[in-house]
C-alpha cells in the first residue's frame, strides 16, 4: 500500500459484494474531469463501488468537446505524447479496463511549426533531427544548444521517478546534470545556453502549453513537456477527446459503478477529522453520498477552501491554498472555414505565430489586466488531425481552432460582480471585447493561413469566463496551479491531504497540467493496494517528479 495512504488511513476498506446504493459508495470522485475520470476506472477495475459526481450535463473537464450547429470542438485537447505500444496512455488505460484509444500520428517531420516574423521551424518528433534544424539555424549557438538538448534528455529521465526504488535510482543517475537546476526557471536555463533573442525564442515558443512566460516558467515542466513529444511522439485521438472520455466513462459503466452528471458537490463531509462522503444538489434537491474515500478533481483552491472549509484546516494550510498562484488564463476562437486544407497542401501540424521575438509580452499584457494588438496564437487544425471525424463540421467545411492567452479578471471583460451572478456573464462590453478577440486572433492567425478571414462560415469564442462557468477552475485557467519553480516538483500539493480520507488529483497535484499529467494522477489519488502485476499499477511515490 502507498504511504501516503497507510499513514492516514489504519483500517483499509475492502471491496463491497452489493451493488452501490445511492447514499453509500466505497469512494465519491468529486469531478469528471479526465483525472477523475481515470481515478475512478481503475478503482472500479479493482472491484470497489465508486460514484463520480459531475456538476455538467456531461462528463470530460478539460478533454470534453462541445457541439454547435454541425460543429464538434474541442475544449482543450490538441494533441498528446506518449500513445506508442506500452507507453503511458495506453499501460493507464489497460490499468483502467478501458478499450484501447486509436491515435493517428501528427506530422512526424514537423508536428509543431514556429512562425516567426522572419522565418518559420518545423519541430519534429526525432531529438537528431530537431538539433540538425536548430544548428543550420543557428550555426553560431551549436555549443548552446547541445546544453539544452541534453537537459531536455535528462528531464525525460525524471519520470523514472514514478517507479519503485530501482527506477528511482535511476532515474536519479540518469539525471544528475539538470537536478541542481531543477527549481530554475527556464529563462535563467536559457541564459546559460544563448543570448540571440530568436534561438530563445524557438526554445521557449510552446510555453503556452502550460501558461507560463520563459522568465517564470518551471524549467523543468518546460523540458519534460518539449522532451516527450520530440523523443515519444505526437498524437491526436481518432474521435477527439471524446473518445477518451467515452472509453473511461464507459469502463466505470461497466463495473457496477455511477457517474452522476448535473450533481453540484456543496460540501465534503467531514466527521471526527475524517472525510466521510460529500453533499450534493441534483434538480436544487440536497443528498448525502457517504464514502470510505473522497477524491477530490476539482480546482484545489474550490475543493481546500469551498467544499472542505479552513475549519478543518490547519490556519497555514488554507493561507498556503489562498495564495496559490493560477495559470495564466486562454481564450479560444472556434472557426469553421470553407477550404480544403489538405488539398492546399497544409500538414498534419500545429501552428505557433508568434508576432515577436518577445515573449514574455503578451503574459505581462494579461497580467496586467490588458489585450495584446498582437497576441501569439496557437492554431489547431482537427480536420486534418483526425480526417476521418465526420462530426467535426459539415462536408466542405475545416474546423480551426484559435488559442491564447488572455487576462483573467472579469473586468478585463468589461463584466461586473453584478453582471456574473447571471447563467452567463453577459453585457455589452463582454460582447465587444469576444468580437475584437477575433477579429485580432484571425489577423494574426493569416500569418500562417493567408486569407484565412475571408473563408470564416462560422465562429464561436470561449473566454476565461466560460471556462470557469463550466469547470468551476479558479481564473478560468485549464492548467491549475502555475508551473512556476516555487509551485513545482515537491513544492506542488501532493494527493495526500491533511484531511484523512481526503485525497488530490488533476492539474493541480504533483504531477502538473495536461492531459497525460493528470492522467498520471490517478495513481497517487487512487490509494488503493493493487491486486494486479500490470506495469500501469507500478506504485509511484507522492514525491514524484510529475
Amino acid at each position: 500500500m502507498p504511504a501516503s495512504v497507510s499513514a492516514q488511513s489504519p483500517t483499509p476498506f475492502t471491496p463491497s459484494t452489493a451493488l452501490p446504493l445511492p447514499g453509500l459508495v466505497d469512494v465519491a470522485v468529486i469531478g469528471g474531469g479526465i483525472g477523475g475520470l481515470t481515478a475512478a476506472a481503475v478503482l472500479a477495475r479493482r472491484g470497489y463501488h465508486v460514484a463520480v459526481l459531475e456538476e455538467q450535463p456531461r462528463v470530460g473537464g478539460c478533454a470534453a468537446a462541445f457541439r454547435r450547429d454541425g460543429y464538434s470542438f474541442e475544449v482543450g485537447l490538441h494533441y498528446i505524447s506518449q500513445c506508442g505500444p506500452g507507453d503511458v496512455v495506453p499501460r493507464i488505460l489497460a490499468a483502467a479496463g478501458a478499450d484501447e484509444l486509436p491515435v493517428r500520428p501528427l506530422d512526424p517531420d514537423g508536428f509543431d511549426t514556429l512562425c516567426f516574423p522572419d522565418f518559420t521551424f518545423r519541430v519534429p518528433s526525432n531529438l537528431e533531427l530537431y538539433r540538425e534544424r536548430l544548428v543550420a539555424l543557428f550555426p553560431a549557438e551549436a555549443r548552446g544548444i547541445d546544453r539544452f538538448l541534453q537537459a531536455m534528455r535528462e528531464a525525460l529521465a525524471l519520470t523514472e521517478l514514478r517507479g519503485g526504488p530501482a527506477r528511482i535510482a535511476r532515474g536519479l543517475r540518469r539525471s544528475r546534470h539538470v537536478l541542481p537546476h531543477a527549481y530554475a526557471t527556464l529563462g535563467s536555463f536559457l541564459d546559460r545556453c544563448t543570448r540571440d533573442p530568436r534561438l530563445r525564442a524557438v526554445l521557449a515558443a510552446e510555453g503556452a502549453t502550460y501558461g507560463a512566460p520563459p522568465s517564470r516558467a518551471s524549467l523543468a515542466e518546460h523540458l519534460l513537456m518539449l522532451a516527450t513529444y520530440i523523443m515519444r511522439g505526437a498524437y491526436y485521438p481518432a474521435g477527439g477527446g471524446e473518445a477518451l472520455v467515452e472509453r473511461l466513462a464507459s469502463a466505470i459503466r461497466q463495473r457496477r459503478s455511477a457517474i452522476l452528471t448535473d450533481a453540484r458537490v456543496t460540501r465534503v463531509l467531514v466527521e471526527r477529522g475524517r472525510a466521510c462522503g460529500v453533499a450534493y444538489e441534483v434538480d436544487g434537491e440536497a443528498h448525502e453520498m457517504r464514502a470510505s474515500y473522497v477524491i477530490s478533481d476539482a480546482d484545489i483552491k474550490h475543493t481546500m477552501l469551498g467544499l472542505v472549509g479552513p475549519a478543518h484546516l490547519r490556519r497555514r494550510t488554507a493561507e498556503r491554498t489562498a495564495r496559490y498562484e493560477m495559470s495564466h488564463a486562454l481564450a479560444t476562437v472556434y472557426l469553421g472555414v470553407r477550404r480544403d486544407l489538405r488539398a492546399a497542401g497544409v500538414p498534419a501540424t500545429n501552428y505557433w505565430v508568434h508576432p515577436t521575438y518577445d515573449l514574455e509580452r503578451i503574459y505581462a499584457e494579461a497580467r496586467a489586466g490588458r489585450f495584446d494588438p498582437e497576441p501569439c496564437c496557437f492554431i489547431s487544425l482537427a480536420t486534418l488531425k483526425d480526417p476521418g471525424n465526420e462530426r467535426l463540421a459539415p462536408r466542405g467545411v475545416a474546423n480551426v481552432e484559435l488559442v491564447t492567452v488572455v487576462p483573467s479578471s472579469p473586468e478585463a471583460w468589461g463584466v461586473t460582480p453584478v453582471q456574473r451572478t447571471g447563467e452567463h456573464p453577459w453585457s455589452a462590453d463582454y460582447a465587444s471585447e469576444r468580437e475584437a478577440l477575433v477579429e485580432r486572433l484571425v489577423r494574426v492567425a493569416e500569418r500562417a493561413l493567408p486569407g484565412l478571414g475571408g473563408d470564416v462560415v462560422y465562429r464561436e469564442v470561449s473566454t476565461p469566463l466560460t471556462h470557469a462557468r463550466y469547470t468551476g477552475a479558479t481564473d478560468g485557467t485549464p492548467y491549475g496551479i502555475a508551473h512556476v519553480p516555487s509551485q513545482m516538483l515537491l513544492r506542488r500539493p501532493g494527493a495526500r491531504t491533511e484531511v484523512p480520507g481526503l485525497l488530490l488529483c488533476g492539474a493541480s497535484t504533483r504531477f502538473g497540467g495536461g492531459i497525460i499529467p493528470v492522467m498520471w494522477s490517478w495513481v497517487a489519488a487512487s490509494g488503493v493496494p493493487s491486486r494486479s502485476r500490470h506495469p500501469a499499477f507500478t506504485v509511484i511515490p507522492d514525491g514524484c517528479a510529475r
